[in-house]
Order: structure tokens, then C-alpha cells, then sequence
């Protein structure tokens, strides 16, 4: 008689892989719905002069690629049991490079509106003329190849080890690490921090001006669609912070540490914070458009801007 002994399942994994299995497919449905509304909202005549909504709109279109390449993959592969990097060395390099790129691409388009702001709030003629859509339309390919240079590296040092696929060594996955730990949780929330004071500094300094700049009837309709969008950014960092924080807390710990890797609890909380992550990268701006939605002064009052001076 053989004896049939049932495998213990680690309660911290069994509760991973239902909040997974319950959570990716409605962060998915909830990503369309906002990639949607976003480029319903970016593409309107009023806001397609603005620099700021064009690297809006350019993190909304990243962020589709991150619910159809990456959330949809991840759901395809948990139903079918079946991981084809796994199998496939080329999709392996293939899939984890643009991954990274598409996860890294999305916090500079933030930094990249936050800049922005803070040039079209300032005083100094020089930097408000740097607020142009002749500006953004170079910014925005622009970082999409020095990302894609960036992360190029990936495409030789990611192979398929025991089964899993995943960097070739120790030593580069740690560089790896490195990296990411700078590109993603260091430097984008610093520029939006320092971008964002800054924007409230010329706020306060064209408050306390007589004549504002813009002061025409036209630079006053510009200036109510320019606080609406900068409003909306302000939004959108806040949760950044709140959202990004906690991950880039564990993922410093981990890099400087990879024991941690070993303990389930900490395991388990990584891979939660990760969750969070993908929810952040999916749902970019929904923090912002929910208020403005509900704001009888927020968007009507640019379409009339935009009638009257004509």
C-alpha cells in the first residue's frame, strides 16, 4: 500500500496566488477602462496644445503596453499552467527586456509633465518657452531610446537557468538590481519632488504679482487649463509616493541584502508591494481623473476657453 502524503502549501504562497489569481484579471479590466478615459481626455482639441498632456497621453499608451503585454501575459500563463519563457530562450530576452522598459519608461513621462509645469509656471521667460509642443515631441521618442539603450544589455545576459528564466549570474542580476534600484525608485520620485516644489514656488510668485503673466483674457483661459493639468500632476505624484514608497523601501533592502530573499515573509511582502507596483503602472493618472471628473469646473471650462477666443 503506497502511502499518499498531501504537499504542505506554504499559507503565505497560497495566499499570494489567490490575492493574484482574484486581483491581476480585475486590475486588468479596471487598466482598460483608465487607458481609455485617459486618451479620450488627452486627445481633446482643447488639451492637445499642451505639452503636459502629451506626456500624459504618452504614459497612457505605456501603460496599455503594460496591460496587454505584461498583466495579460501573466493571466494567459496562470490559466494555461503553461510559461513559455520558460521554454524559449529568445522570448525569455525578449519579454523580460521590454518588461523592464515599459516599467521604467512610465515614471519619466511623470517627471518629464512635472518639468513641464514647472517651466510653464515660471516667471523666467527663457524656461517657459521650453514649455512647447515642439519640446515634448522630441522629449518623449527621446527617452523611449535612451531607455531602450539603457536596458540593451538585458537581450545578452538573460538566459534560462534550472528551468526559470532569469539573469545568467549572481553578479549581474545584482547589477541589475543596481540599476533598477536607481532608474526607478531613486531618481524619478527625487526629479518629481524637486520639479513639484519648484512649481509651487512660481505659484506663489505669480500670486503675489500685480499683473500676472499671461494676463490676457486668452493667458487667463490658458492659466485655468494649465492649474487644471497641473492639479491633476500633483494628484498623480502623491500617489506615486504612496504607492512606490513602501516597494523601493523593500527593494533597497533586498539589493543590499539578498538573504532576504529567503524568508517567506519577506518574500510574500515583495511580491505584494510588487502587485501594488503593477497596480500604480496600470491605473497612471486615475488618482487625478476621478476628481476632475466630478469637477463642474474642471474641463467644460477649457472648451469654453477655447471657443471664446476664437
Amino acid at each position: 500500500i503506497m502511502n499518499s502524503t498531501p504537499v504542505a502549501i506554504d499559507p503565505l504562497v497560497y495566499a499570494y496566488n489567490q490575492l493574484a489569481n482574484y486581483f491581476v484579471p480585475v486590475l486588468f479590466t479596471l487598466g482598460t477602462i483608465s487607458s481609455i478615459s485617459n486618451v479620450v481626455i488627452f486627445t481633446r482639441k482643447t488639451l492637445r496644445t499642451s505639452p503636459c498632456s502629451m506626456y500624459f497621453l504618452a504614459a497612457t499608451i505605456n501603460n496599455f503596453f503594460v496591460q496587454y503585454y505584461i498583466l495579460l501575459g501573466t493571466i494567459i500563463t496562470a490559466r494555461m499552467n503553461y510559461d513559455f519563457t520558460q521554454y524559449s530562450s529568445i522570448y525569455c530576452k525578449i519579454r523580460s527586456y521590454i518588461a523592464y522598459i515599459l516599467y521604467a519608461l512610465s515614471p519619466y513621462f511623470t517627471v518629464l509633465a512635472c518639468a513641464d509645469r514647472y517651466c510653464s509656471s515660471s516667471l523666467n521667460s527663457k524656461l517657459r518657452n521650453l514649455s512647447k509642443l515642439s519640446i515634448s515631441n522630441r522629449l518623449i521618442p527621446g527617452t523611449v531610446i535612451f531607455t531602450l539603450a539603457l536596458y540593451l544589455h538585458m537581450l545578452f545576459n538573460y538566459e534560462i537557468n534550472h528551468g526559470m528564466c532569469g539573469p545568467k549570474d549572481g553578479t549581474y542580476a545584482q547589477r541589475l538590481s543596481i540599476l533598477s534600484l536607481f532608474t526607478f525608485c531613486i531618481i524619478p520620485p527625487a526629479l518629481m519632488s524637486t520639479f513639484s516644489i519648484l512649481s509651487f514656488r512660481n505659484i506663489k510668485q505669480q500670486r503675489r504679482r500685480i499683473m500676472p503673466v499671461n494676463a490676457t483674457v486668452g493667458g487667463v483661459k490658458m492659466r485655468q487649463r494649465d492649474g487644471q493639468l497641473l492639479r491633476m500632476l500633483f494628484f498623480h505624484v502623491l500617489a506615486e509616493f504612496i504607492l512606490v514608497t513602501p516597494f523601493s523601501i523593500a527593494y533597497l533592502i533586498s539589493t543590499i541584502n539578498t538573504q532576504f530573499y529567503t524568508s517567506n515573509v519577506f518574500g510574500f511582502i515583495f511580491k505584494v508591494l510588487t502587485l501594488i507596483i503593477i497596480y500604480q503602472s496600470t491605473e497612471n493618472f486615475k488618482a487625478a481623473f476621478f476628481p476632475n471628473t466630478f469637477d463642474t469646473k474642471a474641463f467644460p471650462t477649457t472648451t469654453t476657453a477655447t471657443t471664446t477666443t476664437k
